[in-house]
């Protein structure tokens, strides 16, 4: 049985990606397996976002990221 969630979840997603859209660096990332608490069910997507958005930030340096 379908519950109001299951129903409500597409237009959630739609919802989320209009708003990542427009930013340069914005994006959604599904977490397929997961319900409400990702860092649980998924942490393995948690800590690749996380590394994604470090490796796009030059260091300290002034380096360039490295090539993904």
């Amino acid at each position: 049985m379908a519950t109001d969630a299951d129903e409500q979840r597409p237009a959630i997603n739609r919802a989320h990606r209009h708003t990542a859209e427009p930013l340069d660096r914005g994006g959604v990332v599904e977490a397929r397996e997961s319900g409400h608490y990702i860092m649980f069910s998924e942490p393995e997507v948690i800590i690749a976002g996380i590394t994604r958005i470090l490796r796009s930030v030059p260091d300290a340096a002034g380096d360039s990221p490295p090539p993904q």
